[in-house]
């Protein structure tokens, strides 16, 4: 009992002292008065977690600790007197995890029941849902499995794979059993032989020129974005390989024998062919204004719109940021020597601690120099600031009070920090620096384990400043990030060194310089990779494969006026949507194209493959769209953005595909163009 460093809980007269002890800009980060009556009635506990354990099985203990506060001190049913929260960083990621599977499960059934509807309202044939659906639904379980397997954190835009993958298969087959409604043969068996040697096709070039356009997101740093560009390329070819395995074989098990009449859309082929200058022209001047708005297109990190906006932890967190301004959590290496023994040969670790507390808080003597507490917007904290806290209790050690005693300093308490440069103890006539180091020492050996291992290493030649910031837009947090590192960089600090920032924050700003770099690299390797496989496809034929696609080059490129039109900006989770579009749209240019070659490509050829084909394009995009209006019932406004955006660019590629595509056909051969 009365030992430095004991576990015991003080008296609230000590405790009162102590609190007011606390230096202002140290007491803030730890406790407030949220309400302005005079009473603080709000405080934080800080805890950090070590990496080489699992986050999950911490929190979870950490939660039973919380719940269990009141049991064993005799109240009734374990009464207590405040309420607590678990949040930060750790459990938000936590939390995204764990609810994005609960997510999947509520909502992926949703998914196949909109899909499995809508497919079932086009031919109103059962065995339509079984033929289009079945195998698109055995290729999704599969890719998760394999998810599982590779050991992948799941996460909602791994969990909105679901939707698109189903939306996506499900297309396939729309398009492989309409194609087979329209054959005619001795049986089901010499039906889909044609229906697959015609629309198959189309569907393979389709599926490959999509694995390529998810594919493209694996040439990025960005290991989210990775992920999802793995996951949908290995989903799209499970989901074509069970649909050519599996389809075709419950076609002609159930003898589907429903024969369907293609609609043709006369008056759209008549519009496309004989209009197609201003349909041309059309299209041009909405692309020109998406050129124009470009500038105003912005890049903006918030991993906080990917926490449903019911979980808990996200409340917590938003009310430890306004109420304490802070949340962004932020670090900075020190190398040095913090602790020396008593070795005089060595640098004095005081000198080194100098250093670091001018880091931290600045100069005001004979210059104006900024410490990071002067940059706006943040708050840092040091090993140093603990010293300034803390007071040298003398009566707590005999051999401190007769020091004290000794060199004449009295029994009065004065923080570390204070003491330490005292002139009679820094520099003592009689012994030097070894009282200083001595005191130090005292200090180090006064801490607990816990709170040292958080603040130095075992070998005390670096320590942590911990910068925190409040959760701000991107620009708020680029302005801060750049203060903070401008503070480290335009001093001199030696003889420590000091790390660049690195942390919530820093992250963050890193990531966003990246969007617009890792959109524009993933949409070009996207599309010469597409051009060139249609190239190859078509004959080895470059102008097809340019033609066709050109129409999605033009809805990519109608991007930055749908963002700016909606208000969005482009994040992690946005940043994905250009070669998901690429994936998706080529699809519909590939059927007209293929309609065309089979007719010659010739302007009757154009117009018939328009009108026959436009309504199978219809119908594929709205079993797409129903199937992807699955991932408005997670309650995530990031996933809510990030799939409209795509609905919206899906209808897109619908037009292009029925107006652009046809429209630019017919003005080369009308001009005498040669495209065989």
């Amino acid at each position: 009992a009365g030992a430095l460093g004991s576990y015991e809980i003080p008296g609230q007269g000590d405790i009162d002292g102590y609190v007011e002890d606390i230096p202002e800009s140290v007491r803030e980060k730890v406790l407030r008065d949220t309400n302005q009556d005079g009473i603080w009635d709000t405080a934080v506990i800080v805890f950090g977690i070590s990496g080489d354990v699992n986050p999950a099985i911490v929190i979870d203990r950490v939660q039973q600790a919380l719940d269990g506060r009141g049991e064993g001190l005799g109240r009734p049913d374990g009464l207590t007197y405040s309420k607590m929260e678990l949040t930060g960083p750790v459990p938000v990621t936590q939390a995204i995890t764990e609810r994005s599977f609960h997510e999947f499960w509520r909502v992926f059934p949703l998914g196949v029941g909109l899909c499995a509807l809508m497919i079932f309202a086009l031919p109103r044939r059962i065995r339509a849902v079984l033929i289009a659906g079945v195998p698109t639904l055995y290729g999704i379980l599969i890719t998760y499995g394999i998810i599982g397997w590779w050991g992948r954190e799941v996460t909602p835009t791994i969990i909105a794979l679901g939707p698109i993958l189903m939306a996506l298969g499900v297309a396939y087959g729309l398009h492989l059993t309409n194609r087979f409604t329209e054959e005619r043969g001795a049986d089901a068996r010499e039906r889909m032989m044609r229906a697959l040697s015609t629309t198959g096709r189309a569907i393979v070039l389709s599926a490959v020129t999509t694995m390529i356009g998810f594919g493209s997101l694996m040439y990025t740093n960005l290991d989210p974005v990775f992920t999802v560009g793995f996951s949908l390329t290995m989903g799209i070819f499970f989901c074509l390989l069970t649909t050519f395995i599996m389809a075709p074989a419950i076609a002609v098990w159930t003898n589907y024998d429903y024969h369907k009449t293609e609609g043709e859309w006369r008056t759209l082929a008549k519009i496309v062919t004989e209009h197609n200058r201003p349909v041309l022209a059309v299209m041009l001047v909405l692309m020109m204004l998406s050129f124009g708005v470009l500038p105003m297109l912005e890049t903006n990190i918030d991993y906080l719109e990917m926490v449903p906006n019911d979980e808990p932890t996200l409340v917590g967190i938003i009310k430890y940021s306004e109420n304490f301004n802070a949340g962004a959590l932020g670090m900075i290496i020190v190398r040095g020597d913090f602790r020396n023994d008593y070795d005089e040969n060595n640098a004095d670790a005081v000198d080194h601690l100098d250093q670091v507390d001018l880091l931290v808080t600045g100069e005001r003597d004979n210059t104006t120099r900024a410490g990071l507490n002067d940059v706006p917007n943040v708050n840092a904290i040091a090993v140093t600031d603990l010293m300034k806290t803390v007071k040298v209790q003398t009566n707590q050690s005999a051999t401190v009070a007769d020091l004290f005693e000794l060199f004449g300093l009295g029994s009065f308490e004065r923080s570390f920090w204070e003491i330490l440069h005292d002139p009679r103890v820094a520099n003592n006539p009689a012994v030097g620096r070894d009282f200083q180091k001595y005191l130090l020492n005292v200090f180090y050996d006064s801490m607990t384990d816990e709170a040292l291992g958080m603040l130095m290493n075992d070998g005390y030649s670096k320590t942590l400043v911990y910068v925190d910031m409040p959760l701000m837009d991107i620009r708020g947090m680029e302005a801060a990030v750049t203060g903070v590192n401008a503070v480290r960089g335009d001093w001199d600090y030696a003889p420590v060194k000091v790390s660049a920032l690195t942390g919530v924050a820093a992250i963050g700003t890193s990531v966003n310089a990246q969007l617009i770099t890792s959109q524009l690299q993933t949409l070009a390797i996207c599309l010469i990779l597409v051009f060139a496989i249609l190239t190859l496809t078509f004959g080895r034929n470059w102008k097809l494969g340019l033609v066709t696609t050109i129409p999605v080059v033009w809805v990519v490129s109608l991007e930055p006026l749908t963002f700016v039109a909606l208000g969005q900006s482009l994040s992690l989770v946005t940043v994905m949507i250009g070669s998901i579009v690429i994936g998706v749209g080529i699809d519909f240019s590939i059927h007209i194209t293929q309609r065309v070659i089979e007719g010659g490509v010739n302007l009757p050829s154009v117009y018939r493959a328009t009108a026959r084909t436009a309504q199978t394009l219809g119908e594929a995009t709205l079993v797409t769209l129903f199937g992807l209006m699955a991932v408005f019932a997670i309650n995530i406004s990031a996933l809510w953005w990030f799939v409209f955006i795509i609905m919206v660019l899906l209808l897109a590629s619908m037009i292009a595909a029925m107006f652009l595509l046809p429209a630019l056909y017919a003005t080369i051969i009308k001009a005498g163009g040669k495209l065989s």
